[in-house]
């Protein structure tokens, strides 16, 4: 973690959310070195800059947006101060490789049992069963909804778009 001069060293849970990115980063990858920045401009304004080491690929930048939602979980659970769910979209795990994602799906269940909170993760199919392939056991998580857009039944609560 990182906190300029102009933080004045300042500290709302700056650090736990720092360490819990850290954390959680290099849980994914044992290689590369990650940060959480906070600066704050000289209008007053935070700046936040979540970074790890590396090419900044779109899988690397989908972990670390993973990463600073769970460090934001876990900093806000602890003060008593999230609704209770984190809901992902595919989106942040499109470009991650499998065991990528296969390690994130492992972080998330585990972190959400630890924090009692729900974690909703919306993700096709074939990018789940690869994660089980490489060691994610979705046994106790229910898949409750199967949206697809085959035949006439399909679509979002039996409506079709577009």
């Amino acid at each position: 973690m990182i906190l300029s001069k102009r933080c004045g060293g300042c500290d709302l849970g700056w650090a736990a959310a720092a360490a819990s990115f850290v954390s959680v980063c290099e849980e994914i990858y044992s290689d590369c070195k990650a940060k959480l920045i906070f600066d704050v401009d000289k209008k007053g304004v935070l700046k936040l800059k979540a970074k790890i080491d590396g090419d900044d690929s779109k899988g690397i930048k989908g972990v670390e947006i993973f990463a600073f939602d769970l460090a934001c979980v876990i900093v806000g659970s602890k003060a008593g101060t999230i609704p209770g769910f984190l809901v992902h979209d595919s989106h942040v795990f499109d470009a991650m490789d499998d065991r990528q994602l296969c390690s994130c799906l492992n972080i998330g269940a585990r972190l959400s049992k630890e924090y009692n909170i729900q974690y909703i993760v919306m993700l096709n199919t074939d990018r789940l069963e690869s994660a089980e392939r490489l060691g994610f056991d979705r046994g106790e998580f229910p898949v409750s909804t199967i949206l697809t857009d085959e035949g006439e039944s399909g679509g979002l609560f039996g409506a079709r778009f577009g």
